[in-house]
Formats: structure tokens, C-alpha cells, sequence
């Protein structure tokens, strides 16, 4: 026999996506804004210390695009126009 559920406020999965408990993706929107925010941190540190574009561009693609290209055609369709926001 199976234990009984229990009910969460929140829900991570093993791919870093977190669901809230009323389905919406704006946890999820946010820490993804969170991390691309702290990726490009480390990019224009980067620019200051005058390193060529072609590695500049590397890393954008490498951090800050990956990030927010992770799962986007799951929560980006079923995000509200405040989550689609976030991000820029």
C-alpha cells in the first residue's frame, strides 16, 4: 500500500524547475531571472578585463543563453505577462 501524499507549497524537480502549489510558473520565471542575472555579472566582469568578443560571446552562449533557453517552451507559453517581463 502506498504512504499518503502530502501537500507542498512548492516543487522542485530534478531539473532545477520549480512549480508553485497553485501550478503557476513565476517561481520558476524568477530563479531563472536570478540566474542569468548572476551569469551576466560574471560577463561584464569579463568585458572589463578587455577580452575579445568571440569569448564574450562564448560565454553568453555558454551561461546566460542556456539558462534562459532550459525548458522555455514548457513554462514561457504558461507564464503570465509579469514573468515574461522578468528576464529582460
Amino acid at each position: 500500500m502506498l504512504p499518503p501524499t502530502e501537500a507542498v507549497q512548492n516543487f522542485q524537480s530534478s531539473s532545477a524547475t520549480l512549480i508553485a502549489k497553485n501550478l503557476t510558473w513565476s517561481l520558476n520565471t524568477s530563479s531563472i531571472a536570478k540566474k542569468a542575472q548572476q551569469c551576466l555579472y560574471f560577463l561584464r566582469r569579463l568585458r572589463k578585463a578587455h577580452l575579445p568578443p568571440p569569448i564574450l560571446t562564448m560565454f553568453y552562449r555558454g551561461t546566460v543563453e542556456s539558462i534562459l533557453s532550459s525548458c522555455i517552451i514548457a513554462w514561457f507559453g504558461n507564464s503570465n505577462a509579469s514573468d515574461c517581463k522578468t528576464p529582460k
